[in-house]
């Protein structure tokens, strides 16, 4: 499934500042990058990306709260 198409369905009728927990794995990343995740979701401790076949966090946007973030599954290159 698209990752655009997973995060509307995570939301469920709830507005992106009201999301705490988003878990899109097994969500696959087109081209290796974050799409749809975007500083509207300023609430957020949890970000799963498991299985994702993301390669980067280039686009990863402010998540002032975000405690956690899981990723296993892919390999990022580091800097």
């Amino acid at each position: 499934m698209e990752m655009k198409k997973r995060i509307t369905e995570e939301l469920g009728g709830r507005k992106p500042a009201e999301v705490v927990e988003l878990l899109l794995d097994s969500c696959l990343s087109a081209d290796g990058e974050l799409d749809g995740l975007s500083d509207d979701f300023s609430a957020l401790e949890v970000l799963s990306l498991c299985n994702t076949g993301l390669k980067s966090l280039s686009k990863m946007p402010s998540l002032p709260k975000l405690k956690r973030v899981s990723n296993s599954a892919d390999v990022l290159p580091t800097c």
